[in-house]
């Protein structure tokens, strides 16, 4: 490659690897829904909780905001606007991505999660509020 690409792509990888990459955990023994960093992960332990990873879910952030500016976690229930096809759906990570699974016209279908995204807002995840998205 040209010594200019390389500097790009060499530039890229630095500024991916130090970013900040967050997660959220549901520990469903005790009702409980943490955040940790990847960098906080030591030996099994979350951050500063002692619950560990093996006894929990782990959803990873999207690294997108919902209309609102609140962070999409993986596991996220999103409303869409009364005008948009698609009223509720979930976030999923499938086939190397993170898309909205929801009821479309079409009928029980995924979409790429950033396509309308500033037409829905997070109003709850799958595990604290199962109600909310009932396939």
């Amino acid at each position: 490659c040209g010594a200019d690409h390389c500097r790009s792509v060499h530039h890229l990888l630095l500024d991916t690897m130090s970013r900040e990459i967050n997660f959220r955990a549901w520990d469903a023994d005790n009702k409980d829904m943490f955040h940790f960093r990847f960098d906080d992960v030591s030996a099994g332990q979350c951050g500063e909780n002692d619950s560990y990873l093996s006894n929990c879910v782990v959803m990873q952030y999207t690294g997108l905001l919902d209309k609102n500016g609140k962070e999409i976690y993986e596991g996220d229930i999103l409303a869409g606007s009364p005008s948009w096809e698609c009223q509720v759906a979930r976030v999923q990570w499938q086939s190397g991505g993170f898309v909205k699974w929801g009821l479309y016209s079409s009928g029980w279908t995924d979409t790429p999660l950033n396509d309308g995204l500033s037409r829905f807002e997070v109003i709850g995840n799958i595990h604290e509020h199962p109600e909310l998205f009932k396939p």
